[in-house]
């Protein structure tokens, strides 16, 4: 069986269509996802890819609403860096996190760990984002930031923490239907 996992990007109400991760287009308020697209067929990737980066606390009111609208499951990211935000995920429909930004911070070893502890190993999903797939150097804060570690030492951190999926990102890509 194939999985099929749709990302859509959310900026404050609204899905939107960024480009490399910089610039959107509104394509639609989060309210009518559920009329534009036959969701349920989908896994979804929800993400706010600024979040991180501006310091704004994660995007609950936008899962909360797309979470009602369908039954398929949501990994969910986007500013997350608390146990609390964590749980407020899990408790807005969130079945799965995505974490990128946290692990290049002192914090990441005792939020990996409760969140393992309570949600199991699965419910953790990677970010790896890389400015191309000819130049692997990893990135973070929405692909602002480059990351002290290499490609390969990111992938062994990640094994290390016990981070069974990773979602891997072509920043300049990102969007352009290549």
């Amino acid at each position: 069986m194939v999985r099929r996992v749709l990302k859509l990007e959310v900026k404050g109400s609204n899905i939107i269509k960024g480009v490399s991760f910089e610039g959107f287009r509104k394509v639609c308020n989060i309210k009518m996802i559920g009329e534009k697209l036959n969701l349920n067929e989908y896994e979804l990737f929800l993400v706010d890819n600024t979040r991180s980066y501006f310091g704004l606390d994660p995007n609950f009111d936008a899962l909360e609403t797309i979470a009602k609208q369908i039954a398929t499951p949501i990994t969910f990211g986007g500013g997350l860096r608390t146990f609390d935000d964590v749980q407020a995920a899990f408790n807005s429909g969130a079945s799965r996190i995505y974490l990128n930004s946290i692990f290049e911070t002192s914090e990441v070893v005792e939020l990996i760990n409760k969140v393992q502890l309570t949600y199991g190993a699965q419910s953790i999903v990677g970010g790896l984002e890389v400015q191309s797939f000819d130049d692997l150097t990893p990135m973070f804060n929405g692909g602002r930031d480059y990351t002290l570690l290499n490609f390969n030492s990111k992938l062994d951190m990640y094994k290390d923490y016990n981070i069974t999926e990773i979602i891997l990102t072509n920043i300049f890509a990102d969007g352009t239907f290549t």
